[in-house]
């Protein structure tokens, strides 16, 4: 019997194991002239409308994204706007899926990383793609991840992106119930000597997730030989638990914090702190508040000053409001310098007012 996975923990695995980072190159400045800000995405689509040249709505566009909550943001920076260059829409779609991740919209932003590969330059292109896919797969799309893995497969791929579309096969063949095929599709991968050490790890993982009962120590013991005190080996040694939202998966090889052997959301979890109000970074927005404490203490367990915040977002006419927990992130004296710090351990920010 194979090794089960909580539904969970593995559409988050999936989704961000390869690192959801990327930066855009820089956009145009933002114009001289305008308040550049807005206080609805209402008044920021009119202001975006209201401008004379393409050039100038994109400059608007990035300013404008930087006034509004994550939400908003996603859907000023997604909207389709033909008249601008193929290249600025395929950055503003992929900052917009960006922010969908950020939320936990894996299906909007799976969308989203496609439709901006399609306008990269050449078309469809393969580290988006692969975006997409680990998207698509924690949207529980395992058919489409799997699609998706094939036609990087069949293109002309360097070696990291045809070892991530591998590895992200073997998740969606798992997903399908179809551990033989993943094992064999992940211990190709384990045993390439070619590709970065993230990758061979997040096979070994797999590895030890669809492994049979008589294989599941030394599938533990080849983790723990090859990537010792990884928090990998550690959640197949038992000696750690994997959080429900596991944030360091975000950047693989990006200095992860070790996993401790404190179980997520515990009674006992230690309050963050209150933060003072202005510029701040939002780091995560859950609809389960004691994720939202797992990675409050993750960050304060790397030096950052974090806190979890309720918010309510308006349901459906008639309905109650539901409720929602934010994590934020103090940006002390240097805003820039936090928000890099925060990129640098594999987190995406986002600054918010208030």
């Amino acid at each position: 019997m194979t090794r089960a996975i909580p539904l969970a923990l593995s559409a988050v695995l999936l989704a961000l194991a390869a690192g959801v980072s990327l930066s855009a190159a820089p956009l145009p400045p933002a114009p001289k002239s305008g308040s550049g800000s807005a206080s609805s995405l209402a008044e920021a689509e009119a202001q975006v409308a209201a401008t004379p040249s393409p050039e100038a709505a994109a400059a608007l566009l990035d300013s404008l994204s930087a006034s509004l909550p994550p939400s908003d943001a996603a859907v000023l920076l997604g909207e389709d706007r033909p008249a601008l260059a193929p290249e600025l829409r395929s950055r503003f779609l992929v900052r917009s899926g960006d922010l969908d991740l950020l939320l936990g919209l894996f299906g909007e932003a799976q969308a989203r990383y496609e439709a901006a590969s399609a306008l990269a330059a050449g078309g469809r292109d393969p580290k988006l793609l692969l975006r997409a896919a680990r998207c698509a797969l924690a949207a529980g799309n395992a058919e489409r991840a799997q699609a998706l893995s094939a036609e990087l497969l069949n293109a002309s791929v360097d070696q990291g992106v045809a070892a991530g579309a591998r590895n992200l096969g073997a998740w969606a063949l798992l997903f399908q119930d179809r551990a033989a095929e993943a094992r064999a599709v992940a211990s190709a991968v384990a045993a390439s000597s070619a590709i970065a050490p993230e990758q061979r790890r997040e096979a070994r993982f797999i590895l030890w997730l669809c492994a049979e009962d008589a294989d599941r120590g030394p599938a533990a013991a080849a983790l723990a030989s090859e990537f010792p005190g990884s928090p990998e080996a550690l959640i197949a040694a038992g000696s750690a638990s994997a959080p429900p939202l596991p944030h360091w998966y975000l950047g693989l090889g990006k200095g992860r914090p070790a996993v401790g052997d404190a179980k997520p959301g515990v009674a006992d979890a230690k309050p963050g702190a209150v933060l003072a109000k202005g510029k701040r970074l939002q780091v995560g927005y859950f609809s389960v508040e004691d994720n939202a404490r797992v990675l409050r203490d993750e960050l304060s367990s790397k030096g950052f000053e974090a806190a979890v915040e309720e918010r309510s977002r308006q349901a459906k006419p008639g309905k109650e409001p539901e409720r929602r927990w934010i994590v934020i992130v103090d940006p002390g004296k240097d805003l820039s310098k936090t928000l890099q710090a925060l990129k640098d351990k594999g987190y995406e920010a986002y600054i918010i007012e208030g």
